[in-house]
């Protein structure tokens, strides 16, 4: 193959993230109350920041309730050193009412999304 002929390759966006609740790590379930506000923090590490996105955008996906929660905008602005970066980012989450002891167990997913100056890339 000679170099006309070469494949220009991008190397992927990796993040990492790792979730607490009032500062204790999100790794086994966690029993939470109604109407208390609980520190929500993401700590971040990632590589390969694209080079036409200017933010990153953290949201929960759940099979809580639609108005069950109410929670902070986790927003990164792209950091001075996009190859690697490391970033926390906090803020609250509340739960607005109690759940009978028969329902099945909340569950948040963590959707990490880069965005240009208009939408998702």
């Amino acid at each position: 193959m000679n170099q006309s002929e070469e494949i220009t390759s991008v190397r992927p966006s990796i993040i990492r993230v790792i979730a607490f609740l009032d500062n204790v790590p999100l790794v086994t379930p966690l029993l939470v109350k109604p109407g208390t506000l609980y520190s929500l923090k993401f700590t971040l590490c990632g590589e390969n920041w694209p080079s036409d996105a200017h933010k990153l955008v953290l949201n929960l996906i759940t099979t809580c309730p639609v108005g069950a929660y109410n929670r902070s905008e986790f927003i990164l602005s792209r950091p001075t050193q996009s190859d690697n970066f490391r970033a926390e980012l906090t803020g609250q989450i509340v739960f607005n009412a109690s759940l009978s002891l028969l329902a099945d167990n909340l569950v948040f997913a963590i959707r990490c999304a880069y965005f240009n100056n208009k939408e998702c890339i």
